[in-house]
């Protein structure tokens, strides 16, 4: 966390909270804003919390869904589809009546976990709920996209190498939690 007084790459009033904001260094042999995704788990409980491969990820404010890699894909539908009682049809849809059964998914990234609503990745066009995952064709890495994003400020700054993440203002957003994921 740091105060207003140690960066000025951002604008506080779009801020939960400026000293909640958390600081990411990326990752040095990349060139995108990358950190690491390590945990997955479905739902409040962290006794629900999977430890994945440890892969790079990326913010991506020009992508919409949460892009994940092949291995991790089908895992992840099939947790989801747990959760309905009329299960996903082919495109991944689910009934829009089932969409609030969904739990939100939490991500392991740089060390915090990361809520991601079910209202922030099941999109509705004309009656259909479509659950806005997609498939990875790069097979090392995550992309998450705005439903990631969603109810975040998000800032980066160029000469410094790092981005910011904190709750927006006026989000229900909690702040990320620092946390790992049992062995």
């Amino acid at each position: 966390m740091v105060s207003s007084l140690d960066i000025g790459f951002f604008d506080e009033a779009k801020m939960s909270d400026p000293a909640d904001l958390l600081l990411f260094d990326i990752v040095s042999e990349d060139f995108w804003w990358t950190t690491y995704v390590e945990g997955i788990r479905f739902g409040d409980s962290v006794e629900q919390a999977y430890s994945v491969t440890k892969m790079k990820a990326f913010t991506d404010s020009g992508t919409s869904c949460l892009i994940v890699p092949n291995d991790y894909f089908n895992w992840i539908i099939d947790n989801l589809e747990e959760y309905t009682d009329k299960g996903l049809t082919v495109g991944y849809y689910v009934a829009c009546s089932e969409r609030t059964k969904l739990p939100s998914i939490w991500l392991l990234y740089g060390g915090y976990w990361f809520e991601v609503r079910q209202e922030d990745f099941v999109t509705e066009s004309k009656g259909n709920c479509y659950i806005c995952i997609s498939r990875s064709s790069l097979d090392e890495y995550w992309i998450l996209g705005s439903s990631f994003m969603r109810g975040y400020y998000v800032t980066h700054d160029y000469d410094t190498l790092q981005f910011g993440i904190v709750p927006q203002a006026g989000s229900s957003k909690t702040v990320p939690i620092a946390g790992t994921v049992p062995t």
